[in-house]
């Protein structure tokens, strides 16, 4: 049946300020049984179908994410050689400054993107021949024994390249 309302048997009514009698109340009520259990069917079946859709959903999102890390497998940028990667690395390095020892930069932020990045990365003298070293004055001496260690690191990592060095104390 279609729900018009149109086509109720009230429709010169609906939408007015006319007051039903009593009599006419319990004609109303009489007549909004079938269409009040026609509700009830369709809200329990949207409800069913919404348990459905959700966990359609969430099936959805775990095969998405599993397909995503797969092809992650795939991407072109596997296959660069190891030279091309790190000449790629290089390029990525500040222009207009020596590098900082920090995370947020490279050539230490290529180092926590996966496991063959850190290897390359480390492996790449070319990543570690240049380094601007800050030194404030209120530095602890454990704070300084940190910097000299990282210090040591990052140029034992150039290998036998020339160095480029900034200081500021």
């Amino acid at each position: 049946m279609a729900w018009y309302s149109s086509r109720s048997p009230y429709a010169r009514i609906l939408n007015t300020n006319f007051l039903p009698s009593h009599a006419q109340r319990k004609e109303i009520e009489t007549f909004l049984s079938e269409p009040q259990q026609e509700l009830s069917r369709l809200e329990t079946e949207i409800l069913r179908v919404r348990v459905i859709l959700d966990d359609l959903s969430s099936q959805r999102a775990e095969v998405r994410e599993y397909v995503k890390i797969h092809r992650g497998l795939l991407a072109p940028i596997r296959r660069l050689p190891v030279e091309l990667l790190t000449e790629i690395f290089v390029l990525c390095l500040s222009t207009e400054r020596y590098p900082v020892r920090s995370l947020r930069e490279a050539p230490l932020l290529l180092t926590m993107i996966c496991r063959h990045w850190r290897e390359v990365t480390l492996k790449s003298p070319s990543l570690w021949n240049s380094l601007h070293i800050f030194l404030p004055q209120d530095l602890t001496k454990e704070a300084v024994t940190l910097r000299e260690r990282g210090v040591n690191q990052w140029l034992t990592r150039s290998g036998s390249l020339p160095l480029s060095l900034s200081l500021c104390i």
